[in-house]
């Protein structure tokens, strides 16, 4: 989660901006910036000021909620070899569609050969910007995180993400909520999931995927078995659509969190829910609300009790 400074940091930054750069800054081997709302000028400064110095070993980077574009990245990018160490990069509200910066952004990952964290959550990321960011994927062998929730990707930018899924195999967090993805999209997701097998968890929540995207999901999911949080809410999933996503339950029986909330789920659509939860043995969280299923709460939660770790359930019947 990302933490805002509190105005007294802000104070201190920006008075350390005025002359040469802080050392303070950079504590544990974290350049923290986010929220601080600088520039491209005062983001040059700081790279030239953390060359200049010869600062290495940062291993991570948050720049999220900043106003740094073309300029500023540009001189990032030219000293990116002075990074290479860097195992997390967080760039959330940064608008990265604008100037097309994208493009050397994502070229130069191959320069970033310990990056295991990537939060590009917000920057306007689009189907065409993830024709740029594959190939840039295709450098990062050891990622483990990738999220790009809350962005303008449809079907077209998830297939051609999911071609990375081969050489990005040791990814375990995937967020792709609030984005342009229908059961095409999801289709694609799927049928690569046999190279992200160590995936625990997917958010796929807040886009329009219908019941068939769900039922390949469903075949598919059995790949996942280290799967922690299924996160697929607000989608139009439907009754059918969880009758097959319980139908996947016997492979996921380390999963941890399920939220099916807002999904347009009707009363029949319980019975087969109910008759899998079993399957869920570690299951922690649930959440099932705002869905149309009436009397139909009460078949699910009557089989609750099988599911001993079970500590939060949030259900209703509208």
């Amino acid at each position: 989660m990302i933490t805002h400074p509190s105005n007294d940091e802000i104070k201190d930054f920006n008075y350390s901006k005025n002359g040469s750069f802080s050392l303070d800054t950079i504590k544990n081997d974290v350049l923290n910036l986010s929220y601080y709302y600088i520039n491209d000028d005062e983001f040059s400064e700081i790279i030239f000021s953390i060359v200049r110095q010869n600062i290495n070993g940062i291993r991570k980077i948050k720049l999220n909620g900043n106003e740094i574009a073309s300029k500023g990245l540009k001189v990032f990018l030219n000293y990116i070899k002075n990074f290479a160490l860097v195992e997390e990069l967080e760039l959330e509200d940064i608008n990265l569609k604008s100037d097309c910066i994208h493009k050397q952004l994502f070229l130069n990952f191959k320069n970033l050969n310990y990056l295991k964290f990537l939060n590009l959550r917000s920057t306007n990321s689009n189907d065409f910007m993830m024709i740029e960011l594959v190939k840039g994927l295709k450098n990062l062998e050891h990622l483990e995180h990738l999220d790009l929730g809350q962005n303008e990707i449809s079907d077209k930018g998830v297939r051609d993400l999911s071609e990375a899924f081969e050489k990005i195999n040791h990814l375990k967090y995937l967020n792709l909520e609030n984005n342009k993805i229908t059961h095409k999209g999801l289709n694609y997701i799927s049928n690569f999931l046999k190279y992200v097998m160590k995936l625990e968890y997917l958010n796929i929540s807040y886009n329009d995927i219908n019941f068939d995207g769900f039922d390949i999901l469903s075949q598919n999911l059995y790949l996942t078995k280290q799967l922690k949080q299924l996160i697929v809410n607000n989608n139009k999933m439907g009754s059918l659509g969880i009758k097959f996503l319980s139908g996947a339950f016997m492979h996921l029986h380390n999963l941890e969190l399920l939220n099916v909330s807002q999904n347009e789920i009707e009363k029949e659509g319980c019975l087969p829910f109910a008759d899998n939860i079993f399957h869920l043995i570690n299951l922690r969280i649930l959440i099932f609300e705002k869905n149309k299923i009436d009397d139909g709460m009460y078949i699910i939660l009557s089989n609750l009790y099988i599911i001993k770790n079970l500590n939060t359930i949030i259900i209703n019947s509208i």
